[in-house]
């Protein structure tokens, strides 16, 4: 009933409460506590992958990351949508009980992550002169520079 939520409307307490609710019965108390919830773990995937960026073209398998959790595009014809506009994600569009995640459809929650897995600079090795053979073998003696 649209007038539920309205001022006026109010159960018991309203001037048109009538006209909105229709009274099932009386009760004392609260109602009992539900059993606890159950939630799924997510797997720690370690290093973050690449946040989501508008102009990749992802594909079936590719992940991506957003607020700490990992996202990996869903398969034909899911995939379709991973690149679209709206289905970016872990975002909804439009607000309360109006909101639409449509990122849902193209993308499934696969681990959480921390940090980076951005590859780091390659080492930098050192190159030494060839200074020919081996000199005399250290030994306890005075040495000069250039010994």
């Amino acid at each position: 009933n649209l007038f539920c939520g309205m001022v006026g409307y109010e159960p018991t307490d309203g001037l048109y409460a009538d006209q909105a609710w229709t009274a099932l019965g009386s009760c004392i108390g609260t109602i009992a506590p539900t059993s606890s919830p159950n939630f799924d773990s997510l797997d720690y995937a370690g290093g973050c992958p690449s946040a989501y960026d508008s102009g990749v073209e992802y594909m079936e398998g590719d992940k991506t990351s957003s607020d700490g959790l990992v996202y990996q595009c869903k398969s034909f014809p899911s995939s379709q949508h991973c690149s679209q506009i709206g289905y970016e994600p872990g975002t909804s569009i439009g607000s309360g009980a109006q909101a639409a995640e449509f990122w849902r459809e193209a993308w499934s929650v696969v681990g959480y992550c921390s940090g980076s897995i951005a590859p780091t600079s390659s080492p930098v090795f050192v190159s030494l002169a060839n200074v020919g053979g081996c000199p005399d073998e250290w030994s306890v003696q005075t040495y000069e520079e250039g010994d």
